[in-house]
């Protein structure tokens, strides 16, 4: 089975965070755009700056 891929805007909404600086893509230049895996968005994301969704 292939690996999924999805740019990070469309990962973000199955998490509890959103990215606001994405610090893990520019200190491994990968464009902010380019799909990937849940996995590396996961990997990526710890490494940025995120904020926490408000639960209703």
């Amino acid at each position: 089975m292939a690996t999924e891929l999805k740019k990070p805007e469309e990962w973000q909404k199955e998490f509890d965070f959103t990215v606001v600086d994405p610090d893990g893509w520019m200190s491994q230049r990968i464009p902010w755009d380019e799909p990937i895996s849940r996995e590396k968005f996961e990997e990526l994301a710890m490494a940025s700056t995120i904020k926490l969704k408000k639960k209703n």
